[in-house]
């Protein structure tokens, strides 16, 4: 066989593993997208195709994660108004994107509730699962190890609490946060490996427990419809 036939053959080898190779990542991001519509659109949400709608959650998402200063992309994005017209509740799952615009790093599923009514200093709220010890070290090396960007530590005055969360507030915010905190705690809202971060409209809430589902591109609906409920009763507990 001439050189040329075994260079064609290598490139048409390489064509066929490189068009498989697109095909199972578009057929795996379909079943995906249908894992999250099945828990979503029969209790009212709504897919988002608005490019502007994607680009305003886009930068809203810039608080969560704050260690990572990148750009966040938004690959689904579901949006829901409240029955009384209030606030809106979206659910979207994101990956951080290179200044190239492509996609890179782990997935994140999120909730996020944007309101009018809604003013709040910028803060975030870190957990752990109650039931994970390792996770619990690991996230306590991670706090000690890697700061916030922008946010100090604020102490809540209560040690359990402190030993179970981190609280985090903008320079000169704590006395307001700290408040808002016992008023999440006391409600039941500040849960083992639900994190919040807040600022102005905006509530954004995410699960360790889920991350930890998407690794294996796995979708707890139940957990999910958890996190939205808290969601949207957070609002009542954070508007006064």
């Amino acid at each position: 066989m001439s050189n040329f036939m075994i260079v064609v053959f290598a490139l048409l080898g390489f064509s066929l593993i490189a068009g498989l190779f697109v095909y199972l990542t578009v057929l795996n991001a379909g079943r995906w997208r249908k894992k999250i519509e099945t828990a979503l659109l029969p209790i009212g949400f709504e897919v988002c195709h608005s490019k502007g709608e994607k680009a305003a959650l886009a930068q809203r998402l810039l608080i969560v994660n704050p260690r990572h200063q990148g750009k966040r992309l938004l690959m689904h994005l579901y949006r829901r108004a409240s029955p009384d017209g209030r606030y809106d509740l979206f659910v979207c799952d994101y990956r951080f994107a290179g200044a190239s615009g492509k996609a890179w790093g782990g997935q994140w599923l999120l909730v996020c509730l944007v309101s009018r009514e809604l003013d709040l200093p910028r803060f975030s709220i870190d957990s752990i699962p109650e039931t994970a010890a390792i996770l619990g070290k690991l996230f306590h090396g991670l706090s000690e190890t890697f700061p916030m960007p922008g946010l100090e530590r604020v102490k809540t005055g209560d040690a359990e609490h402190d030993e179970r969360f981190r609280v985090y507030a903008a320079s000169g915010q704590g006395k307001q946060v700290v408040p808002l905190f016992e008023g999440i705690a006391t409600a039941g809202h500040a849960r083992g490996g639900v994190n919040l971060d807040a600022q102005g409209d905006s509530l954004i809430l995410s699960s360790i427990e889920m991350g930890a589902d998407l690794v294996r591109h796995e979708l707890d609906s139940q957990k999910l419809l958890g996190l939205i409920h808290v969601a949207s009763s957070l609002f009542e507990t954070v508007r006064h």
